[in-house]
């Protein structure tokens, strides 16, 4: 049984129909054909103290595989291999659908899947982790975590779990048997000398999701909750080691073969793809030379970015519109850092300001205020002259001393993103910040209504401002007259 969930909302019968029935007809609402991947980000090494692990980023789902190992004594006195027990959970702030019965279902058919793809003969030489016959043998456990939901988490949970075992690094362990038979255990104490596993055979896991006689890979959000029939298929390079059907939705047998077919022939180029990716990941090596050329490469490149696009107020105290409202893009994610750091902390630093003119207490938290010393800062760094006034600007021992602020090459690509420029006197602007839009809700850890938020006023009257969404990643301008923008990478 599949249950179907989404991370943001549920779909009207409309909406599922004209999902499903695009389908069927070949369209996808994104544009992609029946056959396309989204773009696959792999990451490997992320997690510290794992003897493997990798994050990979499917669209917008995020996995995170981890293996860690231990040796144990072989219970069988003929065991020649090694084992692999799998484990999974979906996280809080994938969504709150995933919170009790629905991540528990899902979790345990990505465990089902995993265990199924792993356990047909050949996919891992499990014979290199047993140290000797009937002694001592390697057990992983590899634990996968769902980040963020984006659809298709199987795909991606079979990346993520491939990749993190081609990253394993086992010590390097010697074995000898003194005259009693005893058995002693040999480490290495170079820490270089380590042990590899072969995942050529690891099997590359593909879902196809049904719509009537028609089939598309890679389902996105909208179309994983709208249909409820999928094949899952493992392939390796000998090839489809098992399937799996899941949903309730009849399939027929024609439609299975085509799925297969197209499985070996999409799963060979996706490997292909994925092991020059992790590969490169693995044996970039720099010697210093080629770092030390590369450095002073980097720093004539940041010098002429910083020479050729920072802000400036020119003779006549005037300012250009775009460069100001990119270094409000910049002062909003800056602030919103803030804000997700201390919502990390067990103390917020909550305390009352006063009340609101309906009488309910208006808090205040450490969040607002590093907020607001970091757009704050960032701000009067770079315009020393402009009237910046903030919510919690009566803070005065939190105007100064804010994190270091500078020109750095984030913000050329935002200008570049914005059509239109204007020269206007310093004197006529003003900026408003919000540092935290909605505190109680802040407190309250309701955290898809927080934001930071920026204001740009000519003479009184708003002509431009900037939303970011923090807990999202999500950040956008707009200018009067002028344009808006589309989420923009914030990253920085």
């Amino acid at each position: 049984m599949y249950t179907e969930v989404s991370s943001k909302r549920d779909y009207s019968w409309g909406e599922r129909a004209m999902i499903v029935g695009s389908l069927q007809n070949g369209i996808r609402i994104d544009g992609r054909s029946p056959s396309d991947y989204r773009t696959v980000h792999v990451e490997l090494g992320v997690v510290r103290g794992a003897y493997g692990s990798a994050r990979i980023q499917l669209g917008t789902a995020e996995v995170i595989a981890a293996v860690k190992a231990e040796l144990r004594r072989c219970d069988l006195r003929h065991q020649k291999s090694g084992s692999v027990v799998f484990s999974a959970r979906i996280s809080p702030v994938a969504g709150r659908k995933f919170l009790g019965s629905a991540g528990e279902t899902l979790s345990d058919n990505l465990v089902a899947v995993l265990d199924l793809a792993y356990s047909a003969p050949g996919v891992l030489n499990f014979t290199d982790l047993c140290l000797k016959e009937g002694t001592y043998f390697w057990l992983l456990h590899v634990d996968v975590l769902v980040l963020s939901y984006g659809g298709n988490l199987l795909d991606a949970a079979g990346f993520a779990v491939k990749s993190a075992l081609f990253d394993v690094e086992l010590p390097d362990v010697g074995l000898e048997i003194e005259s009693d038979s005893t058995p002693i255990l040999l480490v290495d104490s170079d820490a270089r000398k380590c042990r590899k596993l072969d995942t050529s055979s690891a099997p590359v896991i593909l879902t196809f999701l049904c719509a009537g006689r028609h089939h598309i890979v890679d389902p996105n959000v909208e179309e994983d909750a709208c249909c409820n029939s999928r094949i899952v298929v493992a392939v390796n390079a000998d090839g489809v080691t098992c399937v799996k059907k899941l949903g309730e939705a009849a399939v027929t047998s024609e439609t299975i073969d085509e799925v297969l077919k197209k499985a070996e022939k999409l799963a060979d180029e996706i490997d292909g793809t994925l092991g020059e990716t992790m590969n490169s990941s693995g044996t970039l090596r720099c010697r210093p030379l080629g770092v030390l050329v590369l450095f002073f490469c980097f720093l004539l490149l940041y010098l002429a970015v910083f020479r050729t696009s920072s802000p400036e107020v020119n003779q006549s105290n005037r300012v250009s519109l775009r460069s100001l409202l990119a270094v409000c893009v910049d002062a909003a994610v800056r602030g919103g850092n803030e804000v997700r750091k201390v919502r990390k902390l067990a103390d917020l630093g909550q305390k009352s300001k006063g009340k609101t003119r309906e009488g309910i207490d208006d808090p205040v938290t450490s969040g607002d205020l590093n907020s607001h010393r970091a757009m704050y800062s960032a701000l009067v760094a770079l315009y020393p002259g402009m009237s910046v006034v903030s919510e919690e600007h009566d803070v005065n021992t939190y105007d100064r001393g804010g994190p270091s602020s500078s020109w750095t090459s984030f913000l050329p690509g935002v200008i570049a993103g914005i059509p239109a420029d204007e020269d206007l006197p310093l004197d006529e602007l003003t900026v408003w910040i919000d540092p935290l839009d909605a505190t109680k809700e802040y407190t309250e850890n309701l955290l898809d209504y927080v934001t930071t938020m920026v204001c740009v006023a000519r003479n009184g009257r708003p002509i431009a401002g900037v939303v970011h969404l923090p807990f999202q990643n999500e950040t956008y301008w707009a200018w009067v007259g002028k344009g808006h923008s589309r989420n923009l990478n914030t990253d920085h």
